[in-house]
């Protein structure tokens, strides 16, 4: 029996003298930033460096805490200096006999249930497998430093694109997010909607932050199409780093990833493939505008562009994939908001291309078997059948991409006015569910989209809906709103201009039943600018902004048309919407550069504001008013977003140049020195002639086309009031120069108040 109590004794020593060895192994502290131990353990699941926190309970004694209760007779367990020394402690209290004899602060705390808590070390073991992922990619990183180098030991010559230079030039003049902005002198009045001032702005001048890149630097690793796949994108924290911008900074507006599943799958263990490194280059080179790493030089943000931005290229032409689709419209995105070039719509038509290859346009019931065989024959349809979704991440991703795909295509057309390769008539797909439900990997139901024949039918599920899925809706109207101000209208037939009226309506009524459905976080946007200004709400700011553009989009024809006759007059109302949306625009854009968010958002909210200050302008134009002095906030704020968005900065300085012009001493027809407003009328006037110069058909009485040549004067005014020709006149009448001149509705000297008259426009 006495045997059986030592033998106890002993094994309840070495219990303590294990559980004094694990507490004795030194970890990092945890991150400070994290609250709680589930947000520390969620920075652990993600983090795969060194250094980083590991969510782990150390033997700091000050961050324990420590119980000593002198009234206690007996320590439960050994005090922390001889677990330390790892021998046995007698336990004495308040000090035990080692501790008093070498006069040491002798501290007890509570037992702790043996071993580590739950899920700590899975989590251990994922962090060390990541870091090993990423101590193979940098063995393999340093075995490709070497120069490359052709067979015959010549340099390979440089490919760099005329898009790849424009993205450097933006990069180039990449400042931290405290720099001041350049803007036009004197311009910008007090921005608050109180008397608080929203903060000190400097006023300089607004100029093209174009520096000479003849004068860089060319050490450069020159590559060409043969030697991208054998390069190597950044590794390490550097690449984890740029992915997480990618998810504060882009997903919040573009949410077509999940942030666990998407490190899961690019940190993981297993070495990524090549699709998997295709999709890492595209967030890549959309996320190095706002990274602010110091060893992200102009030199090595080129070299980085432009090998993720040819990666992704080469990659998507010859692999038709659900990756390489999601690495396109990234790249896609950040084309179009670097600039207004060409490039951006030859990516797009290619997304959409792929985008009906891969039939993600319809929910689709038939999917690739797992068990053909390796040898099995290719084949055209074996290329456009996906494989079943092995979660309900993949298969939402996959809903999610098309949908943004489907916003990308109309927020391009309704831009540029091209026509759009993806009729909603094709279109058989339920909308996106919010993004929280997404992530949970949580399968539910929402309801169809209302293009399709099925959207009056079961499921319909409110509940379900986030702000991406009302963002889908609102941009099919725009969608269907753009197609009815394409439709040409006699503006002198009765018949004509009463179906024209219809129409109108219903539209109008369609977008106040969208508005009167949203849930109440839409209504709650500025007060939640202030109370919790992170990037949680900037996908409502987005929805707001698309919002804007669609109110706009529809109710400036029938506010500011370019023609009007007897039955056909501008509509108060109309402007009166368009001016209160754009004044409520103003509003949300000033609570989101006092919180900082201006970073948040993307080009759907960069081209409302666009949209909204060309609105003033038109205003102004057309009512002989003066311009309204909103117009400085908005070229302001435009100019700040161009420190990320490089055609955020091109609106701003196109719109600030219409502004200079406008005070400008202009002479009109008469002789006499014109006023800013009547400026303003002679500029949109010149864009509606080169309008119905390019449309005009070959005459059949001359057999000749006209023609007209433009200056870059010119071709600024069209690009800022072309968005407000409308309504569009026949064919027939815009070919007669005299026909359509004598319905013009822009010349600026109408008073306000008799610009509008009565009509049969909804009020």
């Amino acid at each position: 029996m006495l045997l059986l109590k030592t033998s106890h004794q002993y094994l309840h020593r070495l219990a303590d003298g294990e559980i004094a060895t694990r507490e004795a192994i030194w970890v990092p502290e945890s991150d400070p930033t994290m609250e709680s131990d589930e947000a520390s353990e969620a920075a652990t699941a993600e983090s795969p460096f060194p250094g980083s926190s590991l969510g782990i309970d150390g033997n700091n004694v000050n961050e324990q805490q420590i119980v000593i209760d002198p009234k206690r007779p007996v320590a439960i367990t050994a005090c922390e200096l001889c677990k330390a020394r790892k021998v046995r402690c007698d336990r004495a209290e308040p000090a035990c006999g080692w501790c008093s004899r070498r006069g040491r602060t002798c501290i007890y705390k509570e037992r702790q249930k043996p071993g580590f808590r739950a899920g700590h070390v899975r989590a251990l073991e994922t962090k060390i497998n990541r870091i090993e992922g990423v101590l193979q990619s940098l063995s393999r990183q340093i075995e490709d430093c070497m120069p490359l180098r052709v067979t015959n030991g010549e340099p390979l010559p440089p490919v760099t694109s005329a898009e790849t230079l424009r993205f450097l030039n933006d990069q180039e003049n990449y400042t931290s997010i405290t720099a001041p902005v350049q803007i036009a002198d004197g311009i910008f009045p007090v921005l608050s909607r109180s008397d608080e001032p929203l903060q000190t702005l400097r006023t300089v001048e607004l100029v093209p932050a174009q520096p000479d890149i003849h004068h860089r630097s060319r050490s450069l690793d020159h590559i060409n199409p043969d030697s991208i796949k054998n390069l190597e994108l950044p590794r390490g924290e550097l690449l984890y780093n740029l992915v997480d911008l990618y998810f504060k900074h882009i997903n919040t507006w573009c949410p077509i990833l999940d942030r666990r599943a998407t490190f899961d799958s690019y940190f993981s263990t297993s070495v990524a493939d090549e699709a998997d490194n295709v999709a890492l280059a595209a967030i890549l080179a959309i996320s190095l505008r706002f990274s602010q790493d110091p060893s992200l030089t102009s030199e090595v943000r080129r070299k980085y562009y432009s090998l993720a931005k040819d990666k992704v290229i080469l990659y998507a032409t010859e692999n038709t994939s659900i990756k390489s689709l999601q690495a396109l419209v990234i790249l896609t995105w950040d084309s179009l908001g670097s600039s207004d070039g060409p490039q951006g719509s030859l990516l797009l038509a290619m997304v959409v291309r792929m985008a009906l290859q891969l039939n993600l346009h319809v929910e689709s019931s038939i999917y690739l078997s797992s068990s053909i065989p390796d040898d099995a024959s290719p084949g055209q349809l074996r290329q456009t059948v996906l494989p079943q979704p092995h979660s309900w991440i993949e298969e939402e991703g996959r809903r999610r991409l098309f949908w943004m795909i489907y916003i990308m295509e109309r927020y391009a057309a309704v831009a540029s006015g091209s026509e759009v390769g993806l009729p909603e008539s094709w279109i058989h797909r339920y909308l996106p569910c919010r993004y929280d439900l997404f992530s949970k990997n949580q399968p539910v139901e929402t309801r169809w989209f209302s293009g399709t024949s099925r959207a009056n039918t079961n499921p319909d599920r409110p509940e379900n809906l986030g702000s991406f899925s009302y963002h889908c809706e609102v941009t099919s109207i725009l969608s269907r709103v753009r197609t009815f101000l394409e439709s040409p209208v006699d503006v002198c037939s009765i018949a004509e201009v009463e179906q024209w009226h219809n129409r109108y309506r219903e539209l109008d009524d369609e977008l106040n039943a969208w508005l009167s459905n949203l849930p109440d976080d839409y209504s709650k946007v500025s007060q939640l600018c202030h109370s919790d200004p992170t990037s949680k709400i900037a996908n409502w700011i987005t929805l707001h902004a698309v919002f804007v553009t669609c109110v706009v989009r529809l109710h400036s024809c029938a506010a500011y048309p370019t023609v009007r006759s007897h039955i056909f007059n501008p509509s108060y109302d109309a402007s009166k919407r368009c001016l209160s949306t754009v004044d409520s625009l103003r509003e949300i854009a000033k609570d989101v550069l006092n919180t900082g968010m201006l970073n948040l958002l993307g080009p759907p909210f960069t081209f409302a504001l666009y949209v909204a200050c060309r609105l003033l302008l038109v205003h102004s134009a057309s009512t002989g008013v003066e311009p309204d002095p909103n117009c400085e906030v908005f070229i302001y704020i435009l100019g700040l977003i161009g420190r990320y968005w490089g055609h955020a900065r091109h609106y701003a300085q196109l719109l600030d140049q219409m502004w200079k012009r406008a005070r400008l001493n202009w002479t009109d027809l008469t002789g006499s020195i014109s006023s800013a407003s009547k400026a303003l009328a002679m500029m949109r006037r010149t864009a509606y002639e080169i309008h119905a110069t390019s449309v005009q058909r070959q005459s059949m009485a001359t057999g000749t086309l006209p023609k007209r040549s433009v200056t870059p004067e010119e071709l600024e005014y069209f690009e800022v009031f072309s968005f407000f020709n409308y309504p569009r006149l026949p064919a027939a009448m815009m070919s007669n120069p005299n026909l359509y001149a004598s319905l013009l509705n822009i010349d600026g000297t109408t008073p306000a108040k008799e610009s509008f008259m009565s009509s049969n426009f909804p009020s």
